[in-house]
């Protein structure tokens, strides 16, 4: 039984890549799961560029799925309510914030 209460549903996407009409390669997102029920949490990252001094903020999330979802990295993750959807950049099964065997990945915010 899995420790954490969903709030909020996911889809699970890979990109793949089309030819338009002008021979153009567009990304276009294959649906691998769909209506997952996960908790999404928003962990924001503050990092200064090291030539300029200027502070960033990556927009990172913590998404806990459910034992043995099936989810790898470079994959996306699109919360559902508002189609926000985040490039998965780490999967982690077996940390400290696992618990009950749930499934956690770190991804970071896209805009496409």
């Amino acid at each position: 039984m899995s420790a954490f209460v969903p709030n909020c549903r996911v889809t699970i996407l890979d990109t793949a890549y089309i030819t338009d009409t002008n021979g153009d390669e567009k990304p276009n997102d294959v649906v691998v799961a769909e209506h997952l029920p996960a908790f999404w949490a928003q962990k924001d990252q503050r990092t200064k560029e090291p030539t300029s001094g200027e502070w960033s903020v990556t927009r990172g999330y913590l998404v806990r799925l459910r034992p043995g979802t099936v989810i790898t990295e470079n994959q996306r993750i699109r919360r559902e309510s508002d189609e926000l959807t985040a490039r998965v950049n780490r999967v982690e099964r077996n940390s400290p914030l696992a618990l009950s065997g749930d499934v956690v990945v770190r991804a970071v915010q896209i805009s496409r």
